[in-house]
């Protein structure tokens, strides 16, 4: 597995990552690139550019939002421009891009630790109330075939 496609596509003239909080997107850039001043990348919450000269490396709207602030790109000369994207919220996305063909991208489970507080007291409210629902079925079931719970 390429590990610059983890969890994400290879798209010929780019490839992404992701874990649950990130992005890591790689742009191929020519070999004549080995300036940042050749170029015009633009994060914004929605979108995403990159641009060399009149030529769109990638363009597009973003399948869902993230924190331009916190998002940041850097260019291996000749190589590619590394474009390092925070979620604006943690989840595992099927596409950089919308319109473009869904990864394969496993249905994961977060583990609590890697869920923010608040997230993770949601989760934990939502696992006891399916508890109680279990056992008050549990227990409408057996008082219906005469049998008392315990």
């Amino acid at each position: 597995m390429d590990p610059d496609a983890y969890n994400g596509a290879d798209r010929g003239a780019y490839r992404w990552s992701q874990t649950h909080q990130d992005l890591d997107v790689q742009v191929v850039v020519p070999k004549s690139v080995v300036s940042s001043g050749a170029l015009e990348v633009l994060i914004r919450t929605d979108s995403l550019l990159v641009r060399h000269g009149e030529r769109d490396l990638v363009s597009g709207k973003l399948k869902h939002a993230v924190r331009d602030k916190e998002s940041f790109w850097t260019l291996l000369p000749g190589q590619h421009v590394h474009v390092q994207l925070e979620k604006a919220r943690p989840r595992w996305w099927t596409s950089l891009l919308e319109g473009e063909p869904p990864a394969d991208v496993p249905a994961r489970e977060v583990p609590l630790e890697e869920l923010r507080s608040e997230e993770a007291m949601v989760v934990e409210k939502l696992r006891w109330q399916d508890l109680q629902k279990q056992q008050q079925r549990a227990a409408h079931g057996d008082q219906e075939h005469g049998r008392v719970p315990a």
